[in-house]
């Protein structure tokens, strides 16, 4: 199924949750290419490395001010993500992201395997 950005957009307004970044604990990332990372959260958010959950899309990514936590579009290698609860939060982003109008779908192992487990679970 083809995802429109108005479509990725209202699926990120729903699951975006900035406050997560400001409690203790760790936090979930989606950004622009599909890529999902884990870091630490509150105090110590950016204060600490990334840790890559699922690597980004060869092949997909969309315009950094679709992400609702961006820089400055104009800025070289700009980027943006969404703050999200769960990992099946992060998944449906990162599918969204990978299957959007006017493009071909990455192939990558990470989304196969993400169809395999997510098939089964319906």
């Amino acid at each position: 199924m083809a995802y429109t950005t108005k479509q990725l957009q209202a699926v990120l307004a729903k699951v975006h949750k900035p406050h997560l970044a400001k409690l203790p604990g760790m936090v979930r990332q989606v950004w622009e290419d599909g890529e999902i990372t884990l870091q630490k959260s509150g105090d110590l958010l950016w204060q600490r490395n990334l840790h890559m959950i699922t690597p980004g899309l060869r092949t997909r990514k969309v315009p950094v001010e679709c992400m609702p936590d961006h820089d400055d579009p104009k800025k070289p290698n700009a980027h943006g993500f969404a703050y999200v609860e769960t990992e099946e939060d992060a998944m449906i982003v990162r599918d969204m992201i990978n299957n959007l109008e006017g493009g071909t779908p990455d192939d990558d192992i990470y989304y196969e395997a993400y169809s395999t487990i997510k098939a089964g679970r319906t």
